[in-house]
C-alpha cells in the first residue's frame, strides 16, 4: 500500500514513523528519509555502546 500525505507536524509524523517501526517504508522525501536513517544509526550507536 502506497499512501501520500501532506503533513503539517513535521515531528508529529517523524514519531508516527518510529511508532510504525519496520512496517513503514519511507520513500521521499529524500531529506526526510535520510535524516530518519541517521537519527536510527545514532540511537543504535548509543544503545550498543549502552552495552558495553
Amino acid at each position: 500500500m502506497e499512501i501520500k500525505a501532506k503533513v503539517s507536524d513535521i515531528a508529529v509524523f517523524k514519531r508516527w514513523l518510529r511508532e510504525m517501526g519496520p512496517s513503514v517504508v519511507l520513500l521521499e522525501p529524500g531529506w526526510l528519509r535520510k535524516q530518519i536513517i541517521d537519527s536510527l544509526y545514532c540511537w543504535r550507536r548509543i544503545y550498543e555502546e549502552g552495552e558495553n
